[in-house]
């Protein structure tokens, strides 16, 4: 705005406030006059105090214009593992119950493995004899009495006898299922009792470390663009009296097809302990980008008066009218770029019977920054 175009803005204002109190003052003198005239008494005009107005108002404060986004989304382990059965047989023993804490490398599940045992045990055997073979060989190759095609062979035989007894050695060791990780049975397979058949590929277990937590939200394109991987984040859980922090991992190149929403990965340290299971909800509010903020206002109280955009500041307990200039706006929240300073307040309430100057009762509601 302008020089001149200011000056018409203040102007336009205070004309309004004039007209208000001469109209207000006239219909007054005539009430009184018509009274003392029908009464024949000797007229005595007393002027009439203003009104104060009661008002709210907030202190103007930086801010951004979303300081957080709330999502909520499903929790699970950073590490989780679902241990598969590799080979056929009967249960012989079971040894983790649901919810259980296991060790990695601790037994889980163990499968009838005699005759793999037996099968592994020969491999054994023939591989140590095709050994000896080789170093018989090997000594009447350096005599002269065994041929370079004998000394292949024998090499060959070891060879093969070696896969054969590494073959046996995995089948036997797959009759053993043990955990591959620290944590808790988040899942265990209903048919796991000692004397059932199992099959080859089935979940027998699955196992949550939950000593890192991760959950992974979906957020709009909007959303998307205030924040920025390593932005901090507060979760809280019904299961956990406080909340825990976090930070963004990871944001997806591309979005979900058939949601819209772009995946966005946040983890956090379990600082509740084994109260936290995975599959629980949570809720995260992720702090959006430092660059999307400035002086906030309250879009309630940002006004077109006399087509210019303009606030009432509370001044020595008067609304006055301000020149602004806005920038971007979502939901009650504005950022002002001129016209205002840190610290001063701005009138929120009551807008409609406000005039430049008016005499007000303020109460200041809060700051706008968190408004």
């Amino acid at each position: 705005m302008n020089k001149k175009g200011f000056t018409c803005f203040i102007r336009t204002c205070f004309i309004r406030a004039w007209l208000i109190r001469s109209l207000r003052t006239a219909g007054i003198l005539f009430f009184i006059a018509f009274a003392f005239a029908c009464s024949g008494d000797e007229m005595v005009i007393e002027e009439e105090p203003e009104r104060v107005l009661p008002v709210e108002g907030v202190t103007v404060t930086t801010g951004r214009l979303v300081d957080t986004i709330k999502v909520s989304g499903l929790v699970s382990g950073v590490r989780e593992s679902v241990v598969t059965s590799q080979v056929q047989g009967t249960i012989a023993e079971v040894r983790i119950g649901l919810g259980e804490r296991v060790s990695r490398g601790g037994v889980l599940l163990k499968i009838e493995d005699s005759l793999a045992r037996l099968s592994m045990e020969q491999a054994q055997i023939q591989l140590e004899s095709a050994r000896g073979d080789l170093e018989g060989v090997e000594r009447r190759f350096s005599g002269g009495t065994a041929s370079r095609a004998d000394l292949t062979r024998a090499r060959g035989a070891v060879k093969g006898a070696e896969v054969q007894y590494e073959s046996t050695l995995k089948s036997y060791n797959n009759h053993t299922l043990r955990s591959p990780i620290t944590g808790y049975v988040a899942f265990k397979a209903d048919e796991l009792e000692p004397g059932n058949l199992i099959s080859a590929g089935v979940r027998v277990a699955g196992i949550s470390d939950t000593s890192r937590l991760r959950m992974t939200v979906g957020l709009s394109e909007r959303e998307l663009a205030m924040i920025r991987t390593g932005a901090g984040v507060k979760i809280t859980m019904d299961t956990c009296e406080t909340p825990m922090r976090g930070q963004v991992t990871a944001i997806a190149a591309a979005g979900d097809v058939r949601t819209g929403s772009f995946p966005v990965v946040v983890e956090w340290e379990n600082s509740c302990g084994e109260v936290v299971r995975s599959g629980m909800s949570a809720v995260a509010e992720i702090e959006t980008h430092a660059a999307a903020g400035g002086l906030i206002v309250p879009s309630q109280g940002v006004l077109n008066i006399a087509g210019e955009r303009a606030v009432y500041v509370y001044r020595d307990g008067q609304a006055v009218v301000r020149p602004v200039a806005t920038g971007r706006v979502l939901g009650n929240r504005t950022i002002a770029l001129e016209g205002l300073e840190e610290g001063e307040t701005v009138i929120i309430s009551g807008l409609s019977r406000l005039y430049d100057g008016a005499p007000v009762e303020l109460t200041v509601a809060g700051e706008s920054g968190s408004w």
